[in-house]
């Protein structure tokens, strides 16, 4: 039984990422050519071993919601997260798809608040599984708009860190 069934043509949230088939180092090319900026902890997860861009399929249908439209509306940690989202039409992302995204999500709402260890104001993270469960090593990628510059960040954090009720992520939309 699927506790999510989102109807796509009700969202205007729900897109198609397609697979370009780059190397690692063709996608960061284009990351630069499109002016899109890369913290230490992205580099760090994109020169992984295991960030493997093979590993995508052709196009990948993703839905960006809040904890709160998938019931944790006081938020939730990384498995609190992967059981509301058990048995139902959205899964994680798989991480390679970090890029694409923020290449494809780049109408995002501006923030001009800096903040430093915690999750930023109008940031979008991409739930996906850690490449590495080491709460030294970078969890995923977050996209975010900081001050007109578009950025797509990797960030750390503890496996029990709760995000908040109100925060945005994308997930695979599977239909």
């Amino acid at each position: 039984m699927k506790l999510f069934e989102f109807n796509p043509e009700k969202l205007n949230h729900v897109f198609t990422i397609t697979n370009q088939d780059l190397n690692k180092e063709a996608v960061l090319n284009i990351l630069n050519i499109s002016n899109i900026s890369l913290n230490e902890f992205a580099h760090e997860l994109i020169n992984s071993t295991s960030f493997d861009l093979g590993n995508l399929g052709t196009t990948t249908s993703i839905i960006e919601l809040k904890l709160e439209d998938i019931g944790l509306n006081c938020g939730g940690s990384f498995s609190d997260i992967e059981s509301a989202i058990s048995n139902s039409n959205i899964s994680v992302c798989p991480i390679e798809l970090g890029p694409y995204l923020r290449l494809k999500y780049n109408a995002q709402i501006e923030s001009k608040i800096f903040t430093k260890n915690q999750h930023p104001d109008e940031s979008i993270v991409i739930f996906s599984k850690p490449i590495i469960r080491n709460d030294l090593y970078p969890k995923g990628f977050y996209l975010r708009n900081y001050d007109g510059k578009l950025w797509l960040r990797g960030y750390r954090c503890s496996e029990d860190y709760i995000w908040n009720g109100k925060d945005r992520m994308l997930f695979q939309y599977i239909p």
